[in-house]
């Protein structure tokens, strides 16, 4: 069967209004202001790698890493790790199309201000405690947005030992023995963190996530599909949002698999509230208690006096621009995981991988496929592990040449010169760098506050550019 590459180009409207990180992560600045550093290798480790650039940050303080090829890098350790870093970007939109895979763990270990874009981490199946895709060990001011990750042996997404202030933000959870945990069953140790507009298929339960906290914690627009078993559970004192949330469960077989808050003590207070189960709670206005929140492994419905609460907290940190739950559908459908990076024009290049694109196809046909026992017969595990390779999928070569992270082709084309924006300036004196809103026109004119959009009206007059959006399928 022949193939053909189809490439739609249309206009978009960019604002330059600087992009908006919201919730527990609100005050990541990761980079901000410091040098740039090019990976040129889809090497783990080596001249030009990412862990010879992670080096040179540690030394140096701080750093942004953007990427000259595009491609999967095979984790030959046992895990890909950043540890003790502080003031970090990675911008996995700033690399050519095809975009960044680790085939391997991500462990943020006692770091602080790190700020990760557009980077899948899909590593060998391998069931167990501690196989997950993304690891968060004691650190603070952690922001993780448009990423990718499945094939877990254990949570997609692990957020524990005193991990604090952290955002993760249209994520894509696939394929995992379970999606999200934060915080520890036995010892309340992280706090103040919010799961925005994720999106989680094939994966049986712990989403939006375990939210075991003694602070706060925001659950808002997340998108939850093929659910087999309970969505949360609530293990410490915690005081928690569960707000607007799109649940579809495994064949649309409800079964009373819902949140559960474990007795022992403690009382967690929820504030839930717009919540859809599909073909269950289809009114958003309706009472969500009797459908989502049962005491745990008895069946026995809590009484609500004891664990809810009737007014929501207030957002965390810079408050997220919600949505209704059908609209979050739609819009996390659109927008979740790692799917676009930048042309040197500075257009945008839609792609998803393999893996992504089947998940996406699974929500929207709804094929309830899942299987928890062994994710190395799945098709989608198969054909990814078919495409790893050291060869890079595309290459960038003297784009960029006053080592600034702003492709030369763009900045020209804009500024007529290479000298009047850089990692370091801000141009506009918006407090943002003009490497951050280079990166942030990969978001395009998503507007209502929206990374990218900034929350400004879109209008020739405000300082927007056109720029075009080039969308790749096969």
């Amino acid at each position: 069967m022949k193939k053909y590459l189809c490439i739609i180009t249309f206009f978009c409207t960019a604002l330059f209004f600087g992009q908006v990180e919201y919730g527990g992560g609100s005050s990541v600045t990761g980079g901000r202001g410091y040098g740039v550093y090019h990976v040129t290798t889809l090497n783990q480790s080596g001249a030009g790698s990412i862990e010879a650039h992670l080096s040179s940050i540690s030394s140096a303080g701080g750093g942004n890493i953007v990427y000259d090829v595009s491609g999967t890098t095979e984790i030959t350790s046992s895990y890909l790790y950043l540890n003790g870093l502080s003031n970090v970007t990675i911008y996995g939109q700033l690399s050519p199309n095809g975009g960044i895979t680790y085939n391997g763990k991500i462990w943020i270990n006692n770091c602080n201000n790190i700020k990760i874009m557009f980077i899948r981490s899909r590593p060998d199946y391998v069931s167990g405690d501690g196989y997950d895709c993304i690891t968060i060990t004691g650190s603070s001011n952690i922001y993780i947005v448009n990423g990718s990750g499945a094939f877990a042996g254990d949570e997609c997404v692990d957020v524990n030992f005193n991990s604090d202030n952290i955002t993760i933000e249209k994520f894509l959870v696939g394929e995992s023995n379970t999606a999200m945990i934060y915080g520890n069953s036995d010892t309340a140790d992280c706090e103040n963190n919010s799961l925005l507009s994720n999106l989680s298929v094939w994966t049986s339960h712990r989403f939006p996530g375990n939210l075991n906290s003694d602070g706060r914690i925001d659950a808002i627009n997340n998108v939850g599909f093929d659910i087999t078993q309970r969505l949360s559970t609530y293990a410490q004192d915690g005081m928690i949002n569960e707000i607007n949330n799109y649940y579809i469960y495994a064949g649309n077989a409800y079964g009373g698999k819902v949140n559960e808050i474990v007795q022992d003590g403690r009382t967690p207070q929820i504030y839930s509230a717009g919540n859809v189960i599909e073909n269950v709670l289809t009114d958003p206005e309706a009472d969500n208690w009797p459908y989502l929140h049962e005491e745990f492994n008895n069946g026995v419905t809590v009484d609500p006096t004891d664990y809810r609460v009737l007014t929501p907290y207030t957002l965390l940190g810079t408050a997220y621009p919600t949505r209704s739950a059908a609209d979050a559908y739609t819009y996390v459908i659109a927008n979740a995981g790692a799917h676009s990076t930048l042309n040197l024009d500075g257009s945008i290049n839609e792609y998803r991988d393999g893996p992504d694109s089947a998940y996406i196809t699974a929500v929207t046909t709804r094929d309830f496929g899942f299987n928890d026992d062994n994710y190395t017969a799945s098709s989608v595990y198969t054909a990814f592990q078919a495409t790893i390779s050291s060869t890079p999928v595309n290459t960038f070569s003297g784009h960029d040449t006053d080592g600034d992270g702003i492709y030369d082709t763009w900045e020209t084309a804009t500024y007529g010169n290479l000298t009047t924006v850089s990692n370091t300036s801000d141009n506009d004196s918006d407090g943002r760098t003009d490497l951050e809103e280079f990166g942030d026109l990969v978001y395009g004119d998503s507007g209502g506050g929206e990374p990218g959009g900034g929350g400004g009206t879109p209008n020739d007059s405000s300082g927007s550019k056109k720029k075009k959006k080039n969308i790749v399928t096969n």
